[in-house]
């Protein structure tokens, strides 16, 4: 667990969240290729060892974007081996996110986001056993630092306490401390290039 190099942070945490978040995809753009993928390769294989760990029947996950751990072949690796999960997709026109049950057809939506296609549930499915997440950094009290929309921190609100959320990151970001704000929800675990950490018990 590390943080990333910093000046003293202004007392906005809302500042401080846009500065480590324009620090963090920056580390990301500068990732070698090579090494993108092998940590890539490496969260793929935690992923479904804790997927088969678990027995989750029914999974929520996300298609990463350009550069994002998880890389390009996260869904269609689940998608091959059998596992039934659903992906969100932005109603448009609002910040908010409903779930269709993946069948391997996608399309470019809202904000050049790969989402899937069909009938979607306006709510967050109550059958969800596991609900794998993007993130920017997670801290070791497990707040998370999201791409800033609030997207996917609706959703958490709406969680039943069988669902586990596991924000996907690389292990640098997995900090000891990030910017929080009254609103912000936490996540219980991680899963990163180095293995899965529960950090909420």
């Amino acid at each position: 667990m590390k943080d990333f190099p910093a000046d003293p942070p202004p007392s906005d945490p809302a500042e401080s969240k846009r500065e480590l978040r324009a620090r963090i995809r920056a580390e990301r753009a500068r990732l070698p290729q090579a090494t993108r993928e092998q940590w890539d390769s490496q969260i793929l294989e935690h992923v479904l060892k804790h997927l088969a760990t678990r027995q989750a029947r029914v999974v929520a996950a996300y298609w990463p974007l350009p550069g994002e751990p998880g890389g390009p072949e996260l869904i269609p690796r689940l998608h091959e081996a059998g596992i039934q999960f659903l992906l969100p997709r932005v109603v448009p026109g609002t910040r908010n996110l409903e779930f269709c049950l993946y069948d391997g057809h996608v399309s470019t939506g809202t904000y050049g986001i790969t989402e899937p296609m069909g009938p979607a549930d306006p709510r967050f499915p109550e059958e969800v056993e596991q609900f794998l997440i993007p993130a920017l950094a997670v801290d070791e009290q497990g707040f998370r630092l999201g791409q800033g929309g609030g997207f996917y921190d609706r959703n958490i609100g709406e969680l039943s306490t069988d669902t586990e959320v596991c924000a996907i990151l690389d292990h640098r970001e997995y900090l000891t401390r990030v910017p929080t704000e009254p609103w912000d929800l936490r996540v219980p675990a991680v899963i990163t290039q180095n293995g899965y950490s529960a950090i909420l018990k």
